[in-house]
């Protein structure tokens, strides 16, 4: 970044810790400073401001900002404040990453600085720990998954959404991989040729229109003469192991 963002006065562009950054002619700012600096709400739309954010609502934030010391680094021109009731500390939102104060990017988007993280009951796996690592890894996958974001075990995404009151930002966008060109051809192209090894049928276009395709994954096409299924009944052999294995 060659210049700072507006609200933590930092040119860091990490985007774990402060999402993407938004720039408009002078204007440079990160995501997260926008959600999380204590008095900047949203007054625009999808149309109008950063992220609807109003230009003129972001320097009031600045100028207010500007008079706040950090608890952290004693330096001025801190974003963010603590939620907890009576409790005075301001902070960047750099400075609050690196000494374990937490941000929920859900709800009124409140901060609290590490003498004040609520305390929530959390129900761990069998083994007592995450199947990944809870910060990096989980706001990459969070950044890349978007609005797909669930758990990469179960799929529940309401409860793992949760993850928000932590500090895992998750983004209102689609996923990553369905934004790749062409992310969804090989979806449009469907299988011409009988799997059966021993077909000894000729692949043609009248042989084409004899071929059954699997009920559950509409692939893995086998002739009406291969096999003793009807296009009501046909799974194909992976269909069958997969619901063996899930007890279905």
């Amino acid at each position: 970044m060659d210049l700072p963002c507006v609200l933590c006065c930092s040119k860091d562009d990490d985007e774990l810790v402060f999402g993407e950054v938004h720039k408009e002619e002078q204007l440079v700012v990160h995501r997260n400073c926008l959600y999380l600096s204590s008095n900047l709400v949203k007054n625009g739309n999808e149309h109008t401001g950063i992220l609807s954010f109003l230009k003129e609502d972001i320097l009031m934030e600045v100028r207010r900002c500007h008079l706040l010391r950090c608890f952290y680094c004693q330096r001025l021109g801190a974003n963010i404040g603590c939620c907890r009731k009576r409790c005075r500390r301001t902070f960047h939102t750099k400075c609050g990453y690196g000494n374990l104060a937490v941000s929920q990017f859900s709800g009124r988007f409140n901060s609290y600085c590490h003498k004040h993280i609520p305390e929530y009951r959390i129900q761990l796996g069998t083994a007592g720990h995450c199947v990944i690592c809870f910060e990096s890894c989980l706001q990459k996958y969070a950044n890349s998954a978007g609005y797909s974001f669930k758990c990469p075990l179960c799929n529940d995404k309401e409860k793992f959404a949760k993850v928000a009151l932590f500090g895992i930002s998750i983004q209102n966008r689609d996923a990553s991989w369905e934004l790749e060109p062409n992310a969804f051809a090989d979806l449009m192209q469907r299988a011409e040729y009988c799997i059966l090894p021993d077909c000894r049928i000729r692949p043609s276009a009248t042989s084409a229109a004899d071929l059954l395709y699997c009920i559950l994954c509409a692939s893995n096409p086998m002739h009406t003469h291969c096999t003793f299924e009807t296009a009501s009944t046909y799974r194909c052999d992976d269909c069958i192991v997969i619901k063996r294995c899930l007890g279905l």
